[in-house]
């Protein structure tokens, strides 16, 4: 008796064996109404991009007809800059089977490996200011709203069109342009960087100020620092965690333009800043805050008033039986209990208030190993845009320079009738932003549901982490689909 063969397939071959019997067995059916619905099962594990991508295989669907329906619904188009969807834009532009396109990608697999292995916008050590400036620099070209990722991605849409069928015209055509291509959407982590940068600059701006009263009340910047009235006189002595160098301005004298050169070149604080955030949003992470604190050794005196009061009337809420102390006082038993509050985050580390988990997905970012999504993306470059006044006149966040930014970045614009987009509308708009923030969260709180922002980073994804699991074989051959959301 002969035996069966044993053969592996992935999800991504499941899914066009799928279509394709769909395709013959009931030609009066729409495919594409097939991919949306996702009635099969192993159509329905499948993210849809990757199901309406599928179908352009099938039906031999041009790339840019493709594009215009993963756009039409809410998905980001093909990536020239990416090699699997070059490769994808590749062979549906030369009307490529499924089959052609995996023996193509096998067949470029040494390439592969070097773009994945490379290519990496920061260090594998921590990111400082100076990276950030670098990177932002790096990928822009002068005052120019035309940055060097867009460009580098029409340079290669233009490279794929003009490059001839075929194996080794795409081997050559990959050869000579490795470098540009990226494990992420560039044009994203491009325009996050860029408002990071604006943000972070205003807070070193605010530090220099700090330092230059200290100097000029004849006190070195180190203990200004902890000097309440300093610190009450010129502002946010917490602008300082993000940087993390209060430590290290208590080592040695310096003078104000070594500590502001310390400033740009020491390791950025990411929990610091995804603790501001969330402050800003949700008004709750007193875990992070205590950790920073504790961590930076700084007296809570040395924390601006206002932070300080916020602060305690988030105590006030999260622990009622605390609320009829002082606020120095409160503070005090913070501090006190902040072992036991570190239990509780690992207990809870897998919830979204984890401060934890927002700042591996700041570090991934950055890094360039993870892909924003468009609610991450948007809702931090609101946080950015509102809490910082000097962005130049033509970078400043209204509708229409948001959409540019959707548009370069390839995500849907904005519609009215999205409720979220129309509350980004709103909020870009308002003077009084926090006010509406509340209107908002306490509506959607009434209608039983979550506040826009509360799912911020879970649709966060790697695309070619996608990609590989997608086109891996199944760890059981005879498995006709995976476990939904495995991706």
């Amino acid at each position: 008796m002969t035996k069966k063969k044993n053969t592996r397939e992935s999800p991504l071959d499941l899914l066009c064996q799928e279509l394709l019997r769909a395709d013959t067995e009931a030609r009066d059916r729409s495919l594409l109404e097939l991919c949306l619905r996702g009635t099969p099962r192993s159509i329905m594990a499948v993210p849809l991009r990757y199901r309406l991508i599928a179908l352009g295989f099938v039906r031999r669907i041009p790339p840019e007809e493709v594009n215009r329906r993963l756009l039409d619904n809410g998905c980001q188009p093909l990536y020239a800059r990416s090699l699997w969807d070059a490769s994808v834009i590749y062979a549906l532009r030369n009307g490529f089977s499924y089959e052609e396109w995996k023996d193509l990608l096998s067949r470029c697999q040494d390439l592969q490996e070097k773009v994945l292995a490379g290519n990496r916008a920061f260090s594998s050590g921590p990111v400082s200011l100076a990276d950030v400036r670098r990177y932002v620099d790096g990928n822009s070209l002068g005052q120019s709203d035309r940055a060097v990722t867009l460009h580098l991605t029409k340079e290669l849409e233009q490279k794929l069109a003009t490059t001839a069928p075929g194996l080794t015209p795409f081997r050559e055509f990959l050869s000579s342009n490795l470098t540009s291509f990226s494990t992420v959407r560039e044009k994203t982590r491009y325009y996050f960087c860029k408002y990071l940068l604006y943000w972070l600059d205003a807070r070193k701006e605010s530090c220099a100020a700090f330092l230059q009263k200290a100097a000029a009340e004849g006190r070195r910047g180190d203990s200004a620092l902890l000097h309440p009235e300093i610190g009450e006189a010129s502002g946010q002595a917490e602008d300082f965690h993000i940087f993390r160098v209060l430590s290290l301005l208590q080592r040695k004298k310096r003078s104000p333009e070594e500590m502001l050169s310390l400033i740009e070149t020491s390791a950025l604080s990411l929990r610091t800043i995804y603790a501001l955030f969330s402050v800003y949003y949700f008004d709750y992470p007193i875990h992070d805050w205590l950790q920073i604190l504790a961590e930076s050794d700084v007296s809570l005196q040395a924390l601006s008033p206002a932070f300080r009061e916020v602060m305690a009337a988030a105590v006030r809420r999260h622990f009622p039986d605390q609320s009829r102390q002082s606020e120095q006082d409160l503070l005090a038993w913070l501090q006190r209990t902040i072992k036991q509050l570190e239990t509780d985050r690992e207990k809870d580390r897998d919830t979204y208030q984890s401060g934890r988990r927002g700042e591996n997905y700041l570090r991934r970012i950055l890094k360039g190993s993870l892909d924003l999504d468009r609610t991450t993306m948007i809702s931090f470059l609101l946080y950015f845009a509102k809490t910082t006044p000097d962005i130049p006149p033509s970078h400043r966040l209204d509708r229409i320079r948001l959409n540019e930014i959707l548009a370069e970045s390839g995500f849907p614009l904005l519609e009215d009738n999205r409720a979220f987009d129309h509350f980004v509308c709103r909020f870009m708009e308002t003077d009084d932003p926090r006010e509406l923030l509340f209107e908002e969260a306490e509506k959607l709180s009434l209608e039983g549901r979550n506040f826009y922002l509360y799912k911020t980073w879970l649709a966060a994804r790697s695309a070619e982490a996608q990609w590989q699991k997608l086109t891996a074989p199944l760890s059981n051959p005879g498995q006709r689909a995976y476990r939904r959301g495995s991706l």
